[in-house]
């Protein structure tokens, strides 16, 4: 029995932690005009917009059938109650219209702690040491990314105040248009940024945090929401995992929380220590300046996102030095970063892609003056006896053009490079995140933000998460739904196999 949006919402209706996001909404709206029950109502109806696809069907719904009397019913099985009343189209539309500059920062603070306590009610997020630093459970890495959302109108001003894309002469329906990631023209719409955990079982996706980046920072806006689902989890987050624009301060930031983050490392420029990649070892990726690249001639790439051509430049860096005792005398190998990973090679001799990698064999985190530092023991091969080096991942690195700054050591160094082993078994948590984004869109008219307003559409997509988040909550703890028991049946019986989509 498949998920309908009837019992998608009859667990929204049951889940837990709505009661602190529904205050909040009574808190803003002013006179007293709005009571907890109907702010439940209003919180229902963000889900159910996105359950039926439009705001106006899930007003018709709830109006024109009992859909609103099994939603209280389902409600009151766990001591809520809501409002005898359904709530309508015009209620949601002026809480909207309602929206202060602090409510946005609040909705999020508050989703984000009710989402944390309901991901670690399902078996995520555990503070128990259940997985290696190279080899972590699903359930203890988040993930996190920015996408923008076509606006709900192309409606724009030329540069001489003349309307474009609209044929109405007065009144044209006109909202803010912001450009995505770094400025990128091509990306025009709401920027929302956000961060999930994946326990890898069929509707184990649960929404951790989301929020509304209108300054184009998007690595900023998503720091902020990984540092803050790290802290509520208490210990619970092992990695993150992210795209290429996490530069080197961020890893660090990140690892002296204690936390191992899994960024795959940007193409290097042309004007940068390189090493080339041979076309039939180049794969996809982002760019690390969000914008796209063109590429001609066979194998060509062109695309509107920062989704662009094959990686092809590897960066190359000079680390240090190591000298190790055998018995023929004193023995010298230089340590470069190539790509993110670290390999050994004799002094004075060119560096290669065939150069011996120094494999990371373990990893340590130690208490230090400005949080935590992460040490890992690295074998060095050699033909005269291998030896132990340690490379401390949090350490700085001298600036090249101002040797008084300093600079992440993990810009070279990644704790987990792409050539590590435990490199695959995480690869389909990276997609994750798009696969987030894009049920999200597939819900909306149209594909396009359901507000002129990105603070009002930002209100939207909370619902969205919340609708994400009672189903796994459903499935995996209450199985509150009939569609939910009847899922469980079917899996004692076994004649269902879980896979890691939702």
């Amino acid at each position: 029995m498949d998920r309908n949006p009837i019992s998608d919402l009859e667990a929204l209706a049951a889940m837990p932690g709505l009661e602190d996001l529904a205050d909040i909404l009574v808190r803003h709206v002013p006179s007293g005009r709005l009571t907890q029950p109907q702010s439940l109502g209003v919180l229902i109806f963000l889900g159910g917009r996105w359950a039926f696809g439009s705001a106006n069907a899930c007003e018709s719904a709830l109006r024109s059938t009992n859909l609103w009397d099994s939603l209280r019913d389902s409600a009151a099985r766990v001591g809520r109650t809501l409002p005898e009343r359904a709530p309508t189209y015009h209620q949601y539309e002026k809480i909207r219209r309602l929206l202060g500059e602090d409510l946005p920062d609040e909705l999020s603070e508050a989703f984000s702690t009710a989402a944390v306590t309901l991901a670690q009610s399902i078996g995520l997020l555990s503070a128990e040491p259940a997985s290696r630093w190279d080899a972590p459970t699903p359930g203890s890495v988040i993930y996190g990314d920015g996408s923008v959302f076509a606006p709900m109108s192309d409606v724009t001003y030329d540069e001489n105040g003349v309307v474009k894309g609209s044929r109405a002469k007065e009144n044209p329906r006109f909202g803010p248009h912001f450009k995505g990631k770094k400025g990128n023209e091509s990306l025009v719409g709401v920027p929302i940024t956000l961060v999930g955990v994946h326990g890898r079982k069929r509707w184990q996706r649960v929404v951790l945090g989301v929020d509304l980046f209108l300054d184009r920072n998007e690595i900023g806006s998503a720091m902020g929401l990984l540092t803050r689902v790290i802290d509520l989890a208490k210990g619970g987050v092992s990695h993150v995992v992210y795209d290429r624009l996490m530069q080197g301060t961020h890893i660090r930031e990140l690892l002296r929380r204690g936390v191992v983050p899994i960024v795959e490392m940007p193409e290097a420029s042309p004007t940068q220590p390189h090493l080339l990649l041979p076309y039939e070892l180049q794969r996809g990726g982002y760019r690390s300046d969000g914008r796209p690249e063109k590429r001609k001639g066979k194998g060509a790439r062109h695309r509107s996102s920062d989704k662009v051509a094959p990686k092809s430049r590897l960066s190359l860096h000079y680390v240090r030095t190591e000298v190790h005792e055998t018995v023929i005398g004193p023995c010298h190998h230089e340590l470069w970063a190539i790509d993110g990973a670290l390999v050994s090679t004799a002094p004075g001799v060119e560096v290669t892609l065939d150069a011996p990698v120094v494999e990371c064999v373990s990893a340590r985190f130690e208490e230090s003056e400005d949080g935590q530092r992460l040490l890992g023991t690295h074998r060095v091969p050699c033909r005269n006896g291998s030896f132990s080096v340690e490379i401390d991942f949090t350490a700085s690195r001298p600036s090249s053009r101002s040797p008084k700054r300093e600079l992440a050591l993990a810009d070279w160094l990644r704790p987990i490079p792409e050539v590590s082993a435990a490199i695959e078994g995480l690869a389909g948590l990276r997609s994750d995140v798009e696969s987030s984004f894009s049920w999200f869109k597939s819900l909306l008219p149209r594909g396009r933000a359901g507000s002129l307003e990105p603070e009002a559409f930002f209100f939207d997509v909370i619902g969205a998460g919340l609708l994400c988040n009672a189903i796994a909550w459903d499935v995996h703890v209450a199985r509150h739904t009939r569609c939910a028991q009847h899922e469980a049946h079917l899996d004692r019986r076994g004649r269902r196999q879980r896979t890691v989509t939702i």
